[in-house]
């Protein structure tokens, strides 16, 4: 009886133990199990690779490695960053900042958008205190634009349209 006893409460628990798992994870429909395993089946017999293989390399060459926004590290580069473009535009952020996470992917498309009129610069305000001490950072985001070596405009604030107005400005000029 006392192994009966235990059998049976083991059994049970390892049933709704299971139970649990099954609800706890996220179900997935057949149809995409189906396609995706009919997909798996054709490329293999075909000899090409797991599609899986594919979309990760795509996923390494994403848009941050192609982003023409260039992260200024310490004080000489904002200097030398400065000096060899003739127009430019510094941008000034934290990494800890929600305004500056909702302006970035803007920034990388105005970066884009204008990279054959205009330099885009990233600083990090944490890791290179010294620049935002020299261009008087207060709050951040804030974009510092540069014709040749003068800064014309500065402003704070995640406004894309603003932020846009200023950099057609800096390209009529």
């Amino acid at each position: 009886r006392k192994l009966r006893y235990n059998a049976t409460a083991t059994a049970q628990h390892n049933t709704s133990s299971r139970q649990q798992h099954i609800q706890s994870t996220p179900s997935i429909p057949l149809h995409i199990k189906f396609r995706k395993m009919s997909s798996f089946l054709l490329r293999s017999a075909r000899g090409l690779p797991p599609k899986t293989c594919t979309t990760t390399f795509q996923n390494m060459i994403s848009r941050r490695f192609l982003s023409s926004v260039i992260t200024l590290s310490d004080e000489d580069a904002v200097e030398k960053f400065r000096m060899l473009n003739g127009k430019s535009i510094l941008y000034f952020t934290a990494s800890w900042c929600p305004p500056c996470k909702q302006i970035k992917p803007i920034y990388e498309d105005l970066s884009d958008k204008y990279k054959d009129k205009v330099a885009f610069g990233k600083v990090d305000v944490d890791e290179n205190d010294g620049a935002a001490m020299d261009f008087e950072i207060q709050a951040v985001p804030t974009f510092v634009v540069f014709h040749g070596e003068t800064a014309i405009h500065k402003f704070s604030g995640a406004d894309p349209n603003k932020l846009e107005s200023m950099i057609q400005d800096l390209e009529s000029r």
